[in-house]
């Protein structure tokens, strides 16, 4: 009886110097997870506050046969090294007047749609008048082969306007070139009523990198200055 009483004893005080090591270390490990967490939710929020510094307008209205046009602009790249680099590099290449590459996206919902002619003709206009225009289309494969013509280098085709309409569902991004709007910016020749623009500050992963997306189930198509 006497020696497991003594077993007892030990087992006890094992237990309880066991107990008095982990009770700091669970602490320890607790504070350690509490301060990661925050680190963590401080360095996300503010990686969103940087992603959300691109200076940009939009704008949406609905026309009279139940189109919603929404619109979003911006420059070409969040980064101003990378678009200096490019306005210089296309102004060289298409031979263009002052200015930098913008990007328009438009995405149409509800009924109908936006015709190629008005993505292909679209303004951004404001108090001082034309700011920013669509490069012209190309000459595409199928026509080249009908007429004879050389096709447009790869390169213009990836900034002319798109060759099909917009149909409802659909985004699509029209690169422009021309000057930063300004006050009173409204884009012209979308539709039977001018998109009023209200400046804003997009995040640099919600501007569409590619040139046409979808955004619901429907069909539709994508595609230098005038």
């Amino acid at each position: 009886m006497t020696g497991s009483r003594v077993v007892l004893v030990w087992a006890l005080l094992f237990v309880a110097a066991l107990a008095v090591a982990i009770v700091p270390l669970a602490a320890r490990v607790r504070k350690s997870a509490r301060t990661h967490d925050r680190a963590g939710r401080e360095q996300a929020l503010a990686q969103r506050n940087a992603d959300a510094d691109v200076a940009g307008f939009e704008g949406e209205i609905e026309t009279a046969r139940g189109t919603r046009i929404s619109v979003r602009v911006a420059q070409l790249h969040a980064g101003e090294r990378q678009q200096k680099f490019d306005a210089n590099a296309l102004a060289r290449r298409f031979g263009l007047g002052e200015g930098e590459p913008f990007v328009c996206e438009i995405s149409a919902r509800g009924e109908g749609g936006i015709a190629a002619e008005a993505l292909r003709s679209i303004a951004i206009r404001d108090e001082r008048g034309l700011a920013l225009s669509p490069f012209p289309p190309v000459t595409t494969a199928l026509e080249s082969a009908i007429t004879g013509t050389e096709p447009a280098d790869p390169l213009a085709t990836l900034l002319a306007p798109p060759a099909e309409r917009l149909s409802a569902g659909f985004a699509v991004s029209v690169i422009l070139w021309g000057r930063a709007p300004e006050s009173g910016a409204f884009v012209s020749g979308l539709s039977d009523v001018d998109v009023a623009l209200a400046p804003t500050h997009l995040a640099s992963r919600d501007l569409d990198a590619a040139l046409a997306r979808i955004d619901g189930p429907s069909a539709a198509g994508t595609g230098a200055p005038k």
